[in-house]
């Protein structure tokens, strides 16, 4: 905000004011002052040149035009307080402009992302009192200070350029929740007296630390307190007369992980965390097995703006069977010029790994491994997919296993009326294995549907179609391939009532009939 501090303005002729400006600029209280030159117009008073001035000696209130040119500046000071770049520009001429910029059009350009950052920050309270000499704030009652990295809670505040002394205050904002007796807020530290910190919601903490005092550094994301504990829950778990808590990733060693089982023995890891960069990390984590040896495990993780992935792979010389072993695990997914894809999937290098070195996981008789590609649109998708099995159960029939190796589905639901629109939808697949038999199946639907209400209130909805299945299965002797037509109609009805015994009982009774009609088709030698 820009305050008006002093104005001279003195005639050069006719139809030029020669003004002095100066004024405060909100809230880093620092003096501006600029040389301005008004001319005479057709449509009234305009800027011809603005540059800035640094002769503060020149300053002072006066000037025989005073009373002409002093609400003009309002204006000027008036549409840039408001962000108005129009309100700005109507009053300087038509080719004029502040001398910082090469030319209007370059002035005009610069505005709107200028004026994009907003104010630094911006307070509410029940009462605010500015002392211009101090160039402090006093504020009290439901303050709340709000600043690009989070929101400052007090009932009272003393403000002075950048620092504010709150009491009884709270922060949030960046995950970050903390409650004290008094904060102090300097640019990003916040010091705090009688503290609760947590990374967790005030009604859902699951943990927090309670301090003495303490310091928490917003820019390098450190949290030191002295007189600490540290509680999960209401319980307490740990006292200590200092402590330094991460409050965002860093880099550096996690909690080790240990245990014995009677195929490792006992065994050891320790993970060691790295994140160089905000969008990607990686954990790296070397095991001892008494039994088995070293074994190494690596987690990348990266988050693009279009793109999330994550990778674990796993690797062990196994000292037992003399032969490497691990199994590597990804789950992708992103967008990409309107389209989705998703890929997922596990692999492992024999049936018996899991069970030995991951035993959650022992139970699975197959690991999956699939991709999709798919996009959709106001009145239809369509989609493309493939998938493999690896069969864990029996490792023997891995070639006989059945993979779905690629997939085509689409549908879509077009309007052609108010209440009638034609869907229909589709779907393409090919089973391949290495040894036996193979099979390629496609199924069609194409249905008209009228639609008359929108529940909870009456409505009905009457659909009738046919579906097409086809299959062929090889290699066969003959090659067997089949279809089949199966119509069908449905009529669906319903209706919701509420408030019947009225508003003190909270209920609600929905009716609804279905009826469907079709012929089921022959399909005892199709495949799945």
């Amino acid at each position: 905000q820009r305050v008006l501090a002093h104005l001279f303005a003195e005639p050069l002729d006719d139809t030029r004011i020669l003004a002095f400006v100066a004024f405060f600029a909100e809230p880093a209280h620092t003096l501006h002052a600029r040389r301005l030159i008004w001319i005479r117009t057709e449509t009234g008073w305009r800027i011809a040149e603005d540059a800035p001035l640094h002769r503060e000696a020149a300053m002072f209130d006066g000037g025989s035009a005073r009373g002409t040119v002093l609400p003009l500046v309002r204006r000027w000071l008036k549409a840039w307080n408001l962000r108005d770049a129009q309100a700005l520009a109507d009053l300087y001429a038509p080719d004029a402009h502040p001398s910082e910029y090469a030319s209007r059009r370059a002035w005009m350009e610069a505005l709107p992302q200028q004026w994009a950052r907003g104010a630094r920050e911006t307070l509410y309270a029940n009462e605010a009192v500015l002392d211009p000499r101090a160039r402090t704030i006093t504020a009290s009652g439901h303050i709340r200070v709000e600043a690009p990295q989070g929101t400052l809670t007090a009932a009272r505040a003393v403000v002075q350029k950048d620092t504010i002394t709150a009491e009884d205050a709270a922060w949030r904002g960046g995950g970050h929740f903390l409650r004290a007796q008094r904060i102090r807020r300097q640019g990003t530290r916040l010091e705090g007296k009688q503290l609760r910190y947590s990374s967790c919601p005030p009604n859902e903490q699951t943990w927090r630390v309670e301090a003495r005092e303490g310091t928490l550094d917003l820019e390098s994301g450190w949290l030191v307190a002295r007189g600490a504990r540290f509680l999960v829950g209401p319980v307490p778990v740990l006292y200590t007369p200092w402590i330094k808590q991460a409050t965002r990733r860093h880099s550096g060693l996690l909690i080790p992980n240990f245990g014995q089982s009677s195929r490792r023995g006992w065994f050891v890891g320790m993970p060691i965390y790295l994140a160089p960069a905000p969008d990607w990390d990686a954990t790296l984590t070397p095991t001892w097995n008494a039994r088995r040896g070293w074994m190494g495990a690596v987690e990348l993780r990266a988050a693009q703006p279009h793109a999330q992935e994550t990778l674990t792979t796993e690797y062990i010389r196994d000292r037992l069977t003399h032969r490497g072993r691990g199994q590597t695990h990804w789950a992708m997914q992103g967008t990409w010029g309107g389209w989705q894809w998703q890929s997922q999937g596990r692999y492992v290098s024999d049936a018996d790994y899991l069970g030995e070195f991951a035993p959650e996981l022992a139970s699975l008789a197959y690991t999956t491994s699939e991709v999709r590609l798919s996009r959709s649109w106001a009145h239809g998708s369509v989609a493309l997919g493939a998938r493999y099995q690896q069969n864990l159960a029996a490792p023997s029939l891995q070639k006989s296993t059945l993979q779905l190796l690629p997939s085509l589905e689409g549908r879509f639901d077009a309007p052609i009326g108010a209440h009638v629109s034609v869907a229909g939808e589709a779907f393409a697949v090919r089973f391949w294995r290495r040894q036996g038999l193979r099979a390629e199946r496609a199924t069609s639907s194409l249905s008209l549907r009228a639609a008359f209400g929108e529940a909870p209130s009456p409505y009905l909805r009457i659909a009738f179609g046919g579906h097409l299945i086809g299959w062929r299965l090889h290699p066969a002797s003959p090659a067997l391939r089949a279809g089949v037509q199966a119509p069908f109609a449905t009529l669906d009805t319903g209706l919701t009532l509420a408030g019947l015994w009225g508003a003190r009982l909270r209920h609600e009774i929905a009716l609804r009939g279905f009826i469907a009609a079709a012929r089921a088709p022959e399909q005892t030698r199709a495949p799945l």
